[in-house]
């Protein structure tokens, strides 16, 4: 029996993989319209979606918090910089 390559043994293994997940699906489909539960179908979407669209809004304002914060420090360092030339510069005359 020849010997197979990696390449063969990782393209069988996620081909198992995929056709695993097909029919965990085709089960549950199956299983949800035999129950008439198949209206939880769109619910979970939706609910999936404005999830998604939360989490991403917080993020964004997370990122923009962040940002005025680091611009603040920027601020703060470069006005006690200017102080300490200027008072650097009083002491020396």
């Amino acid at each position: 029996m020849p010997r197979r390559s990696s390449k063969q043994t990782g393209i069988e293994i996620i081909l198992i993989i995929l056709a695993g997940i097909v029919v965990t699906f085709v089960a549950l489909w199956n299983f949800l319209v035999e129950t008439k539960l198949i209206w939880l179908v769109p619910v979970i979407v939706l609910g999936a979606l404005a999830l998604r669209w939360y989490l991403k809004k917080q993020a964004d304002e997370k990122r923009a918090l962040d940002e005025e914060k680091r611009t603040l420090l920027r601020k703060q360092a470069e006005e006690k910089r200017i102080e300490n030339i200027l008072a650097k510069a009083d002491s020396e005359k």
